[in-house]
């Protein structure tokens, strides 16, 4: 089974302010390295939380679903 989530990853990003620009592409970095490393060790929670906004339906975004696509 294949999980294609490469689109679906939208960071959480706040406003970061006044400052350079360099800090929010930082922090979306971060947020995309997080989710997919968790991905990775099947850790739906952690995935779920670096979405900007979670799906209505996780079905396919489970600790359970993870595992088996590995």
């Amino acid at each position: 089974m294949a999980l294609v989530v490469g689109l679906a990853v939208l960071p959480r990003v706040q406003n970061p302010g006044p400052g350079p620009a360099a800090s929010a592409s930082s922090a979306a970095s971060a947020a995309v390295r997080t989710f997919l490393e968790a991905v990775a060790d099947a850790d739906a929670d952690t995935a779920l939380a670096q979405l900007s906004r979670v799906p209505a339906d996780t079905t396919l975004l489970t600790d359970a679903v993870l595992e088996r696509s590995r």
